[in-house]
């Protein structure tokens, strides 16, 4: 049994089993917030029954995008639907199946929706959860696998920046390797940023294999076309063709050179990348090492002080022995 009806604000309850937490400072909820201002909530809140709290009768189960509005807004009343929860595990298919039907979920965090699903009934298997989402076993597979990406990896997936394609090749390397290769999985085409990506896991499984460590990645350009725009101004002002095209040059050289700048494939811009891309493996590989250090140090400090307090322990029950 499901209603939909008016209740006071204040007798909601908010849900630790959240799928996506307000973004206050995107212009999408700006915009929400503003129209909430103006018509009120036109999309009832989805919410269960509660007993945890006498003064908070139900729980927030989806809409919390709206929810913080009306918060914001200080809303004294406002509509919600009130659904049947068996289990916290039904409230989170329920709230994925509203994300699916509503706002498209993303991915990443789709993949931690569902991760959380799994933790909470270890009996579910990725095909079920598939039939409770109405979703292949593929998606829910990918989905899950984005969990191995770094965070803020994960937030260029969500943010569209990153397919979910690619997102789920480029979770398969290991999280020290996955900043390398984020500029080619915004740039470069599906097939491309694949077939590299399966070629450097096959570097790191064949290393592994032999005992050794996989050689360092080596910067490969990213052949990407360039913006229209900048196309058409290089047609009026020429300065490309200028640095670029030798007056000795057959015109099938120019033209490829042509093409090649088109592409972001010209010596230049090239070795632009190039020396961009050597700068941040330096400053990665900086970080890694001063990362250890902290972690060392880290450890250090805590052996420190666990030695103290056994030492301490000992000085204690001498004392008290002598007493």
């Amino acid at each position: 049994m499901s209603e939909v009806k008016e209740v006071l604000f204040d007798e909601i309850s908010t849900s630790e089993i959240g799928l996506r937490p307000p973004q206050i400072e995107k212009d999408e909820f700006k915009e929400l917030l503003a129209s909430i201002k103006t018509q009120g909530i036109l999309i009832p809140l989805v919410v269960r029954a509660s007993d945890e709290d006498p003064e908070k009768p139900y729980e927030l189960v989806d809409g919390l995008q709206r929810y913080t509005c009306a918060e914001m807004l200080s809303l004294q009343r406002v509509p919600v639907h009130v659904v049947e929860c068996q289990s916290d595990v039904d409230m989170m298919i329920k709230q994925m199946h509203a994300n699916l039907q509503g706002v498209k979920t993303q991915p990443a965090a789709a993949g931690r929706a569902i991760k959380k699903m799994l933790v909470a009934d270890p009996t579910l298997t990725v095909n079920a959860v598939g039939e409770m989402l109405s979703k292949s076993p593929s998606w829910v597979s990918m989905r899950i696998n984005l969990n191995s990406l770094l965070t803020d990896i994960q937030e260029l997936v969500d943010d569209g920046k990153i397919t979910a394609q690619k997102a789920h090749w480029l979770a398969k390397l290991p999280p020290d390797e996955q900043p390398n290769y984020v500029k080619s999985a915004i740039d470069q085409e599906a097939p491309v940023f694949i077939e590299n990506i399966q070629a450097r896991i096959k570097d790191i499984r064949d290393a592994a294999r032999a005992g050794k460590e996989a050689k360092a990645p080596e910067f490969v350009p990213s052949r990407r076309l360039r913006p229209v725009g900048t196309i058409k101004a290089e047609m009026d002002s020429h300065e490309a063709r200028a640095s670029l095209i030798d007056e000795n040059m057959s015109a099938l050289d120019g033209w490829d050179m042509a093409l090649s700048w088109v592409m972001h494939m010209d010596p230049p811009t090239v070795e632009q990348e190039r020396a961009k891309w050597e700068a941040e493996q330096e400053a990665r590989a900086k970080k890694k090492e001063e990362d250890a250090a902290k972690r060392k140090a880290r450890k250090e400090a805590e052996a420190e002080a666990k030695a103290e307090e056994v030492q301490k322990a000992r000085e204690d029950l001498v004392s008290d022995l002598a007493e």
